[in-house]
């Protein structure tokens, strides 16, 4: 699959939970289940959303 990794931001103030949106919990919420539901596994997910950004943020 190679190095892959998600991110998001919240950028309006309308993406906010305060004002009915999903905030930063959208893709451990609703993207992540999503994944495994078409075949996605764990373990890609895990590359994807911890082990690829460590490697990206580690300036060492």
């Amino acid at each position: 699959m190679g190095a892959r990794s998600i991110s998001q931001d919240v950028g309006y103030k309308t993406w906010r939970v305060r004002y009915g949106g999903k905030e930063y919990a959208h893709i451990s919420s609703y993207i992540v289940p999503l994944m495994l539901s078409k075949g996605i596994s764990e373990n890609q997910i895990n590359n994807i959303m911890v082990e690829s950004p460590k490697r990206m943020l580690t300036f060492v």
